[in-house]
């Protein structure tokens, strides 16, 4: 198991660091730029808030904790598997734009929280950290593998010699996927459901 890890961290730093730098940059930015700027525009930021609410609506209706975390699980699983496959699509930019589209819903939440009147720290300490850390990780290494397959399809084309097989790529990718981003999802949405849940109703009630 050690072995692996190792492989996967050397794997990391020869094909997906760059990526997943650009990837975690470009997260932050759009989170603190729709943060401080969403009110310079005509944007409805309690309709959007509440279209939130309702999303997510029928995933706090059960009843149980492991039912929550289930179907987080899930939405988080497929969300993370489609920015991946995204990928395929030779342009380079489009796993990082759903990273973005990622950090602007960020901002947009922190930004309905303050101007609602409560203060935004109890949320991120508590309410996004504990879980997000491991949750954007995973999703911003899912956009990673994503930008490095479209990547290396133009590697491919243009006959690169740092380009790795299309058959080679894929395969890299399925199995940073199943070791490294699955159970980072599955650790987050076990965070999520039992133990971020607990601290909101705890400390920030």
């Amino acid at each position: 198991m050690k072995r692996t890890y190792i492989q996967e961290w050397e794997k990391f730093r020869s094909f997906y660091q760059w990526h997943f730098i650009i990837g975690f940059s470009l997260l932050f930015i759009s989170s603190f730029g729709s943060f401080f700027l969403i009110g310079q525009f005509p944007f409805d930021v309690n309709a959007f808030f509440e279209q939130l609410q309702n999303k997510f609506a029928d995933i706090a209706s059960h009843d149980s904790n492991m039912m929550i975390m289930w179907e987080i699980f899930i939405n988080n699983i497929r969300a993370s598997l489609i920015i991946m496959l995204i990928g395929l699509i030779p342009l380079v930019f489009l796993p990082h734009f759903m990273i973005v589209t990622n950090g602007l819903v960020i901002g947009i939440v922190m930004n309905f929280i303050q101007e609602s009147g409560n203060s935004i720290v109890p949320m991120i300490f508590l309410g996004l950290l504990p879980h997000g850390i491991t949750e954007l990780i995973a999703v911003v290494l899912a956009a990673s593998l994503g930008s490095f397959l479209s990547l290396n399809i133009w590697k491919i084309w243009l006959d690169n010699e740092k380009a790795v097989s299309f058959k080679e790529s894929i395969v890299m990718s399925v199995k940073t996927f199943v070791i490294v981003i699955f159970p980072l999802i599955l650790i987050s949405a076990f965070i999520e459901s039992f133990i971020t849940s607990f601290l909101l109703e705890t400390f920030a009630s």
